[in-house]
């Protein structure tokens, strides 16, 4: 495998609790996601806690239920009623590891840009961006700020308004967005 999900309800203090490979000075990755959950619209559920199987996600989609109707339509398994950023997961990671999409791919088929700013962009990069719209329509929409990675691919982005920025920082050792 070339990951490792760990799962755990609550701080970055819990987690090193429940995995103590974590205080291993020789534990190292190049690449760490890691979520806090703050939700205002659901309970605390462990089944809906972050990461899932590529990506974390601040905010919310707004059009989920679209979302749903179509991973279900393509087969894509869900439980019911799931949260917003797993059902993102699930679809991006069903066109990664099952229709060979590139991650980037994969999250503009799933929050595309909005036509306004796919009318501005150059004549080939709009094709491209209509192409990518097009099997799917306006399926994620945010307010929504996403980090994914798959293999040694990393995403960092935000949904078509950008109304949910991420922040790029860097240490000594680190680059990190928050």
């Amino acid at each position: 495998r070339d990951s490792l999900v760990y799962k755990v309800m609550g701080t970055g203090k819990t987690l090193k609790r429940f995995y103590p490979e974590l205080r291993n000075s020789g534990f190292k990755t190049p690449f760490a996601i890691g979520h806090i959950r703050m939700s205002t619209n659901t309970e605390p559920d462990f089944r809906l806690a972050h990461p899932y199987a590529l990506l974390v996600h601040n905010g919310e989609i707004n059009t989920v239920d679209r979302l749903i109707r179509r991973a279900r339509a393509l087969g894509i398994p869900l439980p019911d009623h799931p949260s917003d950023s797993m059902v993102v997961d699930r679809f991006m990671h069903w066109l990664v590891a099952r229709a060979g999409c590139s991650l980037a791919t994969a999250y503009r088929m799933v929050v595309p840009l909005v036509d306004n700013e796919i009318d501005r962009l150059p004549d080939r990069e709009r094709r491209l961006h209509s192409r990518l719209k097009m099997p799917f329509g306006n399926l994620g929409q945010g307010p929504a700020g996403i980090i994914a990675r798959h293999g040694n691919e990393a995403l960092i982005a935000s949904d078509a308004m950008s109304l949910r920025p991420l922040w790029l920082g860097e240490t000594e050792k680190e680059f990190y967005v928050t």
